[in-house]
Order: structure tokens, then C-alpha cells, then sequence
């Protein structure tokens, strides 16, 4: 995957996101997908293509938080899988 982010904070935490998907911390939990913290929930928006009042990609509000760059590792990551 690759990580379009030039903004330093926005690199680490889609690589964080990324890493903790593979390491299974985001995963599968008896049947759920795990969203036990907010960037959680982020990335499984954006893997499930979600757009909700708090995860919606297309306001410009949201597309400079961290939360944005889980909701982009989410989407990549299903794309990936």
C-alpha cells in the first residue's frame, strides 16, 4: 500500500493503522471487527465505505485529522485484501 500523505502526523498514524491491521489489533473480534478506540472505528468506516456524521470523507473538516488518515488506511486496506 502506499501512503499519500506528506504531512508527517497524517504518515504515521496511516501507518499505524495499517500495522495494527495486520498485527490483528483492529481485527476480527468473536465475529465483530473491533472499534474500541476512535481511529478504530475510522478505519473500519473506511473499509466498510461507511460514511457517517463522524467519518464522512467528503467533508473538508474531516480530511485534516488523523481520524481521516485511519478512515484512507481502511479503505486501502480492503482494496489490498
Amino acid at each position: 500500500m502506499i501512503n499519500r500523505f506528506k504531512d508527517p502526523m497524517m504518515r504515521q498514524a496511516y501507518d499505524a493503522c495499517i500495522g495494527n491491521a495486520h498485527k490483528g489489533l483492529f481485527g476480527i473480534n468473536e465475529g465483530q471487527q473491533c472499534k474500541g478506540s476512535s481511529h478504530a472505528t475510522a478505519f473500519w468506516d473506511g473499509y466498510n465505505g461507511d460514511k457517517t456524521a463522524m467519518h464522512n470523507p467528503d467533508d473538508p473538516a474531516f480530511r485534516k485529522t488523523l481520524g481521516y488518515a485511519a478512515y484512507r488506511a481502511g479503505q486501502d486496506y480492503a482494496k489490498e485484501i
